[in-house]
């Protein structure tokens, strides 16, 4: 049986704000994706990462107390080029990574990548697509910053 058009609106306007007074379905969602998933501070640190990365990473929650950015947590050849860390060496100028963090937090609301990332071994490479976006959170700003694995897509 359908309900008039006044009952399903009212219905689905009380599931939005159902849904949106309970913050931890943020961390379940986020969780639950396959990708990997961080929240970055504007110095581009890491403050959320997902299960999926931290199972990567081999590594708990307390891998965020450590300030890494994305390129030194997945172990990036050139995260530690340049005293700075991550995303401030020359090889950073074109990595599709930073890029798409920076022209986030520039103010484009959404910026996609692709880049390769070598690992610090020099013999494991990561084919990426990067996806950056900004969300305010009380006042402050943040990037969502996601990762997919694409080397699938990409010919040798």
């Amino acid at each position: 049986m359908l309900l008039p058009k006044e009952l399903t609106t009212k219905l689905l306007i009380a599931q939005i704000k159902k849904i949106e007074s309970h913050p931890q379905i943020l961390t379940t969602v986020l969780n639950a994706i396959p990708e990997f998933v961080m929240i970055l501070n504007l110095e581009r640190e890491i403050v959320f990462a997902n299960e999926s990365l931290l199972d990567y990473l081999n590594a708990g929650e307390d891998v965020l107390l450590k300030g890494l950015r994305p390129g030194e947590a997945i172990n990036c050849q050139h995260a530690y080029a340049n005293a700075d860390g991550c995303g401030t060496s020359e090889f950073c100028k074109t990595c599709g990574a930073v890029i798409s963090i920076l022209n986030s937090q520039n103010g484009n609301p959404e910026v996609v990548q692709e880049c390769r990332i070598t690992q610090a071994d020099g013999c494991s490479a990561l084919d990426l697509r990067v996806k950056s976006t900004i969300i305010e959170v009380e006042g402050e700003y943040f990037t969502v910053f996601t990762v997919s694995d694409i080397s699938n897509e990409k010919d040798d």
